[in-house]
């Protein structure tokens, strides 16, 4: 928590953050945090990029239905890298965790429900060093600072000089 940067949790929301280690026990942890009536709940993956100001508002109307419904962002490689639903269903945040964040096997683990489900899918989830090359390349295209403020550019531009020679692009 102490390393990221203040500006970039909204003031208005409320924030969980969540251990790693412990996500086996995720929607336990979740049920017990204080929710506010009609409330929605968007589990965001620390690893995940390229999502703007209008995404999380499609996300917000998506699941405004009188149906139950859930958003489901994914990657580029149909990693999950957020879950966007109305109020709390344990039987939606265990499966994401159990199926490794792997869009196929959720969507197979949660396929009992009567739900409509929205996909959103292009977003990439930095998993492993291949990934970081990606998100070089991606920051490099003008579309990127609808999402990437100028100084998160600028932080990331060092990151990317330090290792020049590793990303070898």
């Amino acid at each position: 928590m102490e390393y990221i940067p203040k500006y970039f949790l909204p003031d208005e929301a409320h924030t969980i953050i969540y251990n790693e280690p412990q996500l086996t026990n995720l929607s336990e942890y979740l049920h017990n945090q204080p929710l506010t009536i009609n409330s929605k709940m968007l589990v965001l993956f620390y690893n995940s990029i390229g999502l703007s100001l209008n995404d999380f508002s499609r996300i917000f109307n998506l699941i405004q239905t009188e149906e139950p419904s859930l958003v489901i962002g994914k990657s580029v490689h149909d990693k999950i890298i957020l879950s966007c639903s109305y109020g709390f269903d344990k039987e939606l945040i265990n499966p994401i965790i159990t199926a490794n964040r792997k869009y196929a096997n959720y969507l197979n683990s949660i396929s009992s429900k009567d739900i409509f489900i929205h996909t959103l899918d292009g977003y990439l989830s930095i998993d492993n060093f291949e990934d970081i090359k990606k998100l070089y390349i991606e920051l490099s295209k003008k579309e990127s600072l609808s999402y990437c403020s100028q100084k998160m550019h600028e932080n990331f531009n060092d990151l990317f000089i330090e290792y020049k020679e590793l990303l070898n692009v």
